[in-house]
């Protein structure tokens, strides 16, 4: 596909635009309010975008939610695009508030729960059983008995503040900013998870080839770099020449 035209999917690009300016004035305006703004425990109430549907984004109050035993308050500072959230643009989220490529910094946690407040890390999409088979074998993202999907059938990333189960959460350096913490997610974990995958096939691998230098071809360079060798020959190709270069 890399050496395809770009001109039959100008249609497909185009039907993505509105769906990535929502997306770039929520991160310009809405996370940078979040970010801007410090953590009070007398804060009840946070603003959240409602997707309705063809194309269209609201804002309502709702109040900020109380952690359970186990549980963590997140207060987001960033969350990636996925091709996946467009349906939600198109189509509504009825059901809960998108986002589930999450950053950011626990303001609140529950009775047990691991990690200190004020910690940063990235939020795991999958909320696992921790008793099927799949995550006994440590496959947690093969869960055959998920508790939920974050930003699918609970509330992710897009709201001000969020819970998750501890388990789920992936602590940063301090080195680390927050945008940098979502690349953990989609975009090197999927690359680790193809390197993982490769080495079944092929134990020795001595070159990789990378079809798509966007942001998952871009990870799984990095990961090829860092599971094999930095000196491992990698050939990658894109229809945008602009993006051979990183």
């Amino acid at each position: 596909i890399g050496f395809r035209s770009i001109y039959p999917y100008a249609g497909y690009v185009i039907s993505y635009l509105p769906f990535m300016i929502i997306f770039i004035l929520l991160q310009k305006y809405y996370f940078k309010s979040i970010i801007s703004s410090s953590w009070n425990m007398k804060n009840e109430f946070m603003n959240v975008p409602i997707f309705a549907g063809d194309g269209k984004v609201h804002f309502e109050e709702r109040k900020i939610p109380t952690p359970g035993d186990n549980q963590l308050l997140i207060q987001a500072k960033a969350n990636l695009l996925c091709g996946s959230d467009r349906n939600q643009f198109y189509n509504g989220s009825p059901k809960c508030i998108p986002g589930h490529e999450g950053a950011g910094v626990i303001v609140d946690k529950g009775k047990n729960a691991k990690f200190d407040i004020g910690m940063k890390g990235a939020v795991y999409l999958y909320d696992y059983c921790h008793k099927c088979r799949s995550c006994q074998l440590g496959l947690t993202n093969q869960c055959l008995h998920k508790n939920c999907d974050y930003g699918f059938n609970v509330d992710g990333a897009f709201c001000e503040y969020y819970l998750v189960n501890d388990y789920v959460f992936f602590p940063v350096d301090e080195s680390v900013d927050v945008i940098n913490a979502t690349l953990l997610l989609d975009v090197m974990g999927t690359g680790g998870h193809a390197t993982k995958r490769a080495q079944l096939i092929h134990k020795d691998i001595q070159s990789v080839l990378i079809n798509g230098a966007g942001p998952i071809g871009l990870g799984l360079l990095a990961m090829s770099k860092l599971t094999f060798a930095k000196d491992l020959p990698v050939l990658i190709n894109d229809v945008k020449s602009s993006r051979l270069p990183l």
